[in-house]
């Protein structure tokens, strides 16, 4: 049986650290901000769509449109100031992106054996704002309180006023901590990090199955 693990938080709060943690312990992983890359390669038919909506300029690199690649930066500034253009994008990537896990997801389910339990944490930034949460059977929130624009300046090629427009689009912290199963401080020292999962990580494992998890029924109209 497959526990879908969603972990989320607001940018800078350290959700990379704290999936690849549940990695250590036993868990498979997916990171959404990857396959949404992956869902923009060269291409593909999300790319041209975004190419189709937002420009063909959008387009880098010498040869057809098939074989060039996205400038990023570009359509940051074209869509981080625009909630609308914004949610253009979304609609474009999104389901291109849970469709990739959903496919994953079936690919695990089929490897593990009977009555055994696996974890699936995915690392997914806009879990809460995009109305996921009940693809999940348990969700954990990464906080990191007035460390996260410390944390943002220390990020290289990243704009104040893009910091700004990212974190716009996300729900504040507490919003998200009221909808979190576990919540994770990640404030301060991450060595203190491995302490505060293991608690999670025991939880998931000995706790009753739910009683409707979430795989496959909440996937099925993504695949």
């Amino acid at each position: 049986m497959l526990f879908i693990l969603g972990i989320t938080g607001s940018i800078g709060c350290g959700k990379s650290t704290v999936t690849r943690l549940f990695g250590q312990m036993g868990a498979r992983t997916l990171d959404a901000d990857l396959l949404a890359r992956n869902a923009l390669a060269p291409g593909s038919p999300a790319l041209a769509a975004v190419a189709e909506t937002f420009g063909a300029d959008l387009l880098v690199g010498d040869g057809p449109p098939a074989t060039r690649g996205l400038d990023r930066s570009l359509l940051a500034q074209r869509i981080f100031s625009d909630p609308a253009r914004r949610r253009q994008l979304e609609a474009i990537v999104h389901p291109a992106v849970f469709r990739a896990m959903a496919a994953l997801l079936a690919e695990w389910d089929q490897s593990i054996p009977p009555d055994t339990r696996t974890v699936a944490a995915l690392e997914i930034p806009l879990l809460l704002e995009t109305g996921s949460a009940a693809l999940c059977d348990g969700i954990v929130v990464v906080t990191c309180g007035d460390r996260q624009n410390e944390r943002l300046a220390q990020r290289p090629g990243l704009s104040e006023t893009t910091r700004q427009q990212i974190i716009a689009q996300q729900l504040p912290e507490a919003v998200k901590c009221q909808q979190a199963h576990w919540i994770i401080d990640n404030r301060h020292d991450p060595a203190g990090l491995s302490a505060q999962l293991l608690p999670v990580w025991n939880a998931i494992l000995t706790r009753k199955p739910p009683a409707q998890p979430a795989w496959p029924s909440q996937w099925r109209a993504l695949r």
